[in-house]
């Protein structure tokens, strides 16, 4: 079945996009539109990250639930919302960590390790998405899967302590249990 799963992954990567997008892209003619409307979703990387790809495809090994989980989100995304999703971080280094909690108060108090350091989170950019949307994402997220998730929750929309709401993002935290 791994195998399968990896397959899978790597085919979908043929279907990914590279590019960042805004709101205000339409397509280029109205054949576009119509095979577009078609999609289930497309899940794009942050400015077209070749990393965020290939993490995306390996995520099929390291935690296939998570991955399962991701083009869940990005299918009710385009059927809810009409809207695709963008993936702006999967693995995290230490270092990676340190860097970006470094204006934390709170991650100079104690260090934290995060979920994105085990291949157990992704981080969706929330920019795209009104407030009702982002709250309409999170209750589903959580309503479906945090009956199965060893974590207490399975998404939120958030900034980094200190960051300030332009860094505001979705955060997606998933083990089965």
């Amino acid at each position: 079945m791994s195998g399968l799963l990896r397959i899978l992954g790597k085919i979908l990567t043929l279907f990914v996009k590279n590019a960042t997008i805004s709101q205000t892209e339409k397509p280029k003619s109205q054949e576009t539109e119509n095979m577009t409307s078609k999609v289930k979703g497309i899940i794009y990387f942050k400015n077209g990250s070749k990393r965020l790809q290939d993490e995306f495809v390996a995520l099929v090994d390291k935690n296939k639930d998570l991955h399962e989980l991701i083009v869940d989100t990005c299918a009710y995304c385009k059927a809810e919302f009409n809207k695709d999703i963008v993936i702006t971080m999967l693995y995290r280094t230490q270092d990676e960590q340190d860097n970006l909690y470094k204006d934390s108060t709170k991650y100079k108090e104690k260090k934290f390790s995060s979920p994105h350091q085990y291949h157990h989170a992704v981080d969706l950019r929330s920019s795209t998405f009104t407030r009702e949307e982002i709250d309409k994402l999170v209750d589903y997220l959580n309503k479906v899967y945090n009956s199965k998730n060893y974590y207490k929750w399975t998404a939120k929309c958030h900034d980094i302590d200190g960051s300030g709401p332009q860094a505001e993002h979705f955060h997606i935290q998933f083990v089965k249990r």
